[in-house]
């Protein structure tokens, strides 16, 4: 199997949960959830972070190398794509490396579904695989939406096959990537993209692919962590 390269972004500063990669989750730093499974499952890992007390974690894993990332790679509208290509450049790059995208952000996964994502990726021969869970709404029935003067909004259709009156059982699934576990081979990454034309899907567990962006995604998610008993690594 080709070689697997974690790359975990660890941005400081967020509006919803402030210092939330260094910040403690049921008793370990939120950023340390993602990066023992990564160790335990990818050939080298990468933390690339801006945030000092995640840099002041003082890791010492042979495997894992930490990048200060620059601060213009680091702002609230910052998308994946440079960040990931800037990291992987700070290592010797392999033909058919395989680049993991691990968010600290969905802490809870197991390092056999991070090596299941790059296992998908090389039997399907695809550009990518991303996880995914089923849309709690469906495209079809959304809308987009201004506010006018008069204090509604306007609204259009968000897809081109609009079926807002037709009944859900009769379209086709839908799914909204979760960020639980991504992957990209590392040539479709280099060519400027992080899906390519062949995109593979994977179903994350449900209950673990969570997304901690708000105060109360927190308390669910360390509450949930507490009841089951939860460790880094031992889900």
């Amino acid at each position: 199997m080709s070689r697997l390269v974690g790359i975990v972004p660890a941005r400081a500063g967020s509006v919803g949960i402030p210092g939330k990669n260094a910040k403690v989750l049921a008793g370990y730093p939120l950023v340390s959830w993602t990066i023992i499974p990564a160790l335990e499952a990818c050939d080298v890992v990468i933390l690339t972070t801006n945030d000092p007390e995640v840099l002041a974690l003082g890791w010492c894993a042979d495997r894992l190398k930490v990048q200060q990332r620059p601060d213009m790679l680091a702002t609230p509208r910052t998308p994946d794509l440079p960040v990931v290509r800037w990291a992987y450049n700070f290592i010797d790059q392999e033909p058919g490396d395989l680049l993991l995208l691990l968010r600290p952000t969905a802490p809870f996964r197991r390092a056999q579904e991070i090596r299941l994502v790059g296992e998908i990726l090389t039997a399907e021969d695809a550009d990518s695989v991303r996880s995914v869970v089923p849309a709690r709404h469906h495209p079809q029935k959304m809308y987009l939406g201004d506010f006018c003067d008069h204090g509604y909004p306007t609204l259009t259709p968000a897809t081109a096959s609009h079926r807002a009156n037709h009944p859900r059982q009769g379209l086709r699934p839908a799914y909204v990537a979760c960020g639980f576990v991504d992957a990209v081979r590392a040539d479709v990454l280099l060519s400027g993209s992080l899906e390519g034309d062949y995109i593979a899907g994977w179903l994350a567990p449900t209950e673990r692919a969570l997304d901690l962006d708000t105060p109360e995604d927190w308390e669910r998610a360390e509450a949930l962590a507490l009841e089951r008993g939860w460790k880094p690594g031992e889900l």
